[in-house]
């Protein structure tokens, strides 16, 4: 009778080291998260903004840039956006085509396999246009 216990307590030790968690889960994907950097070199028809994407969520980023419109929270939707290529990291955007003396919402974005990911909104008025056009002479 003294080497049932015996067994019953190799068997349970014997158990428990086999037990060892070898689940190795891969971290799941998300957005990429970003931030919208500070306008400047605002013109009557341009300005220059840009983005710093500091995660790509796990996936390669596959496209990056800035979306502005004279809407509030301007998506990727429009065709008033700049492309600038597929890497994580700072970006510098140069807008064109603007209105003078308008308001504007703008933001970086950045897209991976999950989707699209914004970074804060920045508003920027756009300057007077002052040329001999618009002097009543």
């Amino acid at each position: 009778m003294k080497s049932a216990p015996m067994f019953l307590l190799l068997y349970i030790l014997l158990s428990c080291t086999s037990c060892t968690k070898t689940h190795n889960a891969a971290r799941p994907s998300s957005l990429p998260m970003l931030t919208t950097t500070p306008v400047n070199a605002i013109s009557n028809d341009t300005a220059i903004s840009g983005g710093s994407i500091y995660s790509d969520g796990g996936l390669s980023i596959i496209e990056r840039g800035i979306v502005w419109d004279t809407d509030s929270l301007p998506t990727i939707a429009l065709s008033t956006k700049t492309l600038n290529g597929i890497d994580t990291g700072t970006f510098q955007s140069h807008l064109t085509g603007l209105n003078c003396f308008t308001k504007y919402y703008l933001r970086a974005y950045a897209t991976n396999a999950v989707g699209t990911a914004y970074g804060n909104q920045i508003t920027f008025t756009t300057s007077t246009s002052i040329g001999w056009e618009h002097l009543n002479i």
